[in-house]
């Protein structure tokens, strides 16, 4: 069956302000591409994982579920740059047999997940 999350997308008021944000957070391997007149940001995963991309629009209104999972190297050291760069930690660090993970909103209100493996 293979990876359960074969995509996955978060919107952005703002894709310098995000691009700034998940940049300080997590230091992604981001790519910017277009397709057509659209023009986003990507998650690049390493091999045949999946990826997030990420685009300009109107975000779901906060405290809808809209949970996505970001890998980080060192969960608390994430953590720890949420609020400075603009947004919320609203969860507990879970441990679960792959790793450990911890919810945060980003400045556009978007629930991700932080996940440490």
């Amino acid at each position: 069956m293979g990876n359960v999350l074969v995509w996955g997308q978060i919107l952005a008021q703002d894709l310098k302000a995000w691009a700034a944000f998940y940049g300080e957070v997590s230091a992604p391997r981001v790519e910017i591409q277009e397709m057509g007149l659209m023009v986003y940001r990507m998650f690049m995963s390493e091999g045949d994982g999946p990826s997030i991309n990420i685009y300009e629009g109107k975000p779901a209104v906060p405290g809808t579920v809209s949970i996505q999972y970001i890998e980080v190297a060192k969960l608390e050291e994430a953590l720890a740059c949420v609020p400075g760069a603009g947004g919320e930690v609203t969860g507990e660090i879970t441990q679960i047999p792959p790793g450990r993970f911890c919810f945060i909103q980003d400045p556009d209100g978007n629930t991700v997940g932080l996940f440490e493996g």
